[in-house]
């Protein structure tokens, strides 16, 4: 069975390169705060929590 994933790439997990990548850094964005009761998308706090090894990311 053949890899998908182009030379040099491992089949590392995204929480996995979210937590190397993103350890000890700060994040900001220009997303829009949600208004209350609105699910939070922004970018930055879902790579965040992802990174952090959060469930209900």
């Amino acid at each position: 069975m053949s890899s998908s994933l182009p030379d040099g790439w491992t089949s590392t997990t995204l929480a996995e390169v979210c937590e190397i990548q993103l350890d000890g850094k700060d994040l900001a964005c220009w997303c829009p705060l949600p208004e209350p009761g609105e699910i939070d998308w922004c970018h930055a706090r879902v790579l965040l929590k992802i990174a952090n090894g959060d469930d209900d990311a």
